[in-house]
């Protein structure tokens, strides 16, 4: 144990809570004993989590377009050719796939929630001899479940990767992570937080999904300053792809507005919003990590530029939708009145988020000196959130049938 975790070890009225304890790396976890890891330049084996997941599929995509790497995917399937289906349909839901992938994709089959990660000793042996890199971006992602369920997932599957690292040879790590590390009513005094910066206070407040990352990123840092090569990516809210749209409807910001638009109401509350378009996030950590000097930093891939709710609210009625204002208060009742009427209301799925207190008013800002130094001349930066940019969205929830699209003659107003 490192001195910097006893930072962790605040005792409270019931010893150490289980965050605490899961904050604090096994002490066989030592690059020391390792061989030296290969110059960036050289790797050309390297291990992907989550490749089944948005941003997973997309880093998997960049990942074979960026480097000529063969790409070793954690992928739960009973055998290989269910894992390859696996992969081939996250592809193709995002509009991704290339033929040219498919001698270059090499699945692993196995969970991240399992000891070695589902696989036989031997097995484990095999794949810390073979690769040379770690891309590791799966995990479990619920906002309304507690840490104890993204427990085995998030904090424990760290765990078994941090020892994949440092077996036989090291290799980098580039863990992806998230700004909701930071919980908002701790930080909202803040106004800048530096990519250095790790949550250092022991509470319970915040999504168990959250606190499950903010452990992880404990794990990371203890291994890094043992000597691993760990660099810590943290995106903030990751919407679709600026070109075809594809996105994952099940975020909260997309739920919210089919409900909004279903009501024909938004709510009149000063919230910020953070959108970073999936194709820059993943081409961004995959340029990054490419760069020798670039390893074992922190990075905040956050949208530069904000958009007030009202802004954003405004757009969409652009786009065709009747949205009236109401206070928060008036919204979150004509929600729950919509939710009585049909077992098919997207207000049911909004609810219990409303509840949890998702809605937050507080915001803080991000440093993202990193990110800019190391992406400098490379020609990717953030989209700025747009009319045009929501335009591509939608037009991709109405191929999907996500939302109807809008017909306009009857927002024509009536003539009296």
């Amino acid at each position: 144990m490192n001195i910097s975790e006893e930072k962790y070890l605040v005792e409270d009225g019931d010893g150490l809570s289980e965050m605490q304890k899961d904050s604090i790396l096994d002490d066989a976890i030592d690059p020391s004993k390792a061989r030296a890891m290969l110059p960036v330049k050289e790797i050309n084996k390297i291990f992907l989590t989550g490749a089944t997941g948005f941003l997973g599929t997309y880093l998997l995509s960049e990942l074979l377009n960026q480097t000529k790497a063969d790409i070793y995917c954690l992928v739960r399937a009973s055998d290989e050719q269910e894992g390859i289906h696996r992969l081939k349909e996250c592809f193709e839901k995002y509009l991704t796939w290339d033929k040219a992938y498919d001698s270059r994709i090499i699945p692993v089959l196995g969970d991240l929630s399992m000891p070695l990660l589902g696989l036989s000793e031997e097995q484990f042996d095999n794949l810390s001899a073979t690769i040379h890199a770690i891309y590791h971006s799966g995990a479990m992602v619920n906002f309304l479940y507690t840490y104890s369920h993204h427990r085995s997932a998030n904090v424990l599957g760290t765990h078994e990767i941090l020892k994949l690292a440092v077996r036989y040879r090291i290799k980098p790590v580039h863990y992806i992570s998230t700004l909701y590390t930071f919980f908002y009513n701790t930080y909202k005094e803040k106004t800048l937080i530096r990519e250095q910066e790790i949550f250092t206070r022991n509470e319970n407040y915040g999504p168990g999904y959250a606190q499950s990352k903010l452990v992880a990123e404990r794990l990371m840092v203890a291994a890094r300053e043992r000597g691993l090569p760990v660099s810590i990516y943290r995106p903030g809210r990751i919407t679709g792809d600026v070109n075809t749209g594809a996105c994952q409807p099940e975020d909260l910001l997309w739920r919210s507005m089919k409900a909004c638009i279903e009501i024909q109401a938004v709510p009149d509350i000063e919230m910020l919003i953070d959108m970073a378009p999936v194709d820059y996030v993943s081409s961004a950590i995959v340029k990054i990590s490419q760069k020798e000097d670039a390893l074992g930093k922190n990075y905040h891939l956050g949208n530069p530029e904000f958009m007030t709710a009202a802004e954003f609210y405004k757009i969409v009625s652009t786009l065709g939708f009747s949205l009236k204002t109401m206070n928060f208060n008036q919204w979150k009742t004509a929600l729950v009145a919509a939710s009585k009427k049909s077992a098919q209301s997207a207000s049911l799925i909004v609810i219990p988020f409303i509840r949890g207190g998702h809605f937050n008013n507080s915001h803080v800002l991000y440093d993202q000196t990193n990110t800019y130094q190391a992406l400098a001349g490379t020609g990717i930066e953030c989209p700025k959130i747009s009319k045009e940019l929501l335009q591509v969205y939608f037009d991709y929830f109405y191929t999907i049938g996500f939302v109807k699209k809008p017909v306009w003659d009857q927002l024509l107003p009536e003539i009296v």
